[in-house]
């Protein structure tokens, strides 16, 4: 298991620890325009996510797809027995930019509305639903990261 991989599953996991505490980030319409999603925190925290629920041959991973993104797992540049590269990620960035440019509320993403349940307020994702709610660790990751902060802990730091 890479250290990466390790960050997200504890930061996943502790999601479900014991307690009432959930991921935080603010909820609904309203969350604020997009920010600059950060290369490192794509590195560390987002493209472990991205291997994991997105970026398979079948989905996400297929050069066709609007959103294509390279994979550990999935298509490469370079060697799939080495971790990506900065070009792979720094591809994988700038794909997942044109999905926010020019929004006033990052909710309006289809990178978080697609693949938020139907019931939560997402829209049709051929993956299937990929978040439960709002709350879901995935989903506070990820728009975190289109909001241009950090995730710390439960919480998103902006």
């Amino acid at each position: 298991m890479k250290p990466t991989d390790t960050l997200y599953l504890a930061v996943v996991l502790s999601a479900f620890a014991c307690g009432t505490d959930e991921p935080s980030v603010p909820d609904g319409p309203g969350m604020g325009p997009p920010g600059t999603p950060s290369f490192a925190m794509l590195e560390s925290s987002v493209q472990p996510m991205f291997d994991r629920l997105c970026a398979q041959t079948a989905c996400h991973g297929d050069p066709e797809r609007p959103l294509f993104l390279y994979s550990s797992f999935g298509t490469r540049l370079g060697s799939p027995l080495m971790p990506l590269t900065a070009e792979e990620l720094q591809a994988n960035l700038a794909s997942a930019r044109t999905f926010i440019e020019g929004l006033d509320d990052v909710t309006e993403s289809e990178l978080l509305s697609r693949p938020l349940r139907r019931a939560a307020g997402g829209t049709s994702h051929g993956g299937g639903e990929q978040f439960y709610d709002r709350a879901d660790a995935g989903y506070v990751l990820l728009s975190c990261w289109l909001l241009g902060g950090t995730y710390a802990g439960l919480e998103c730091v902006r």
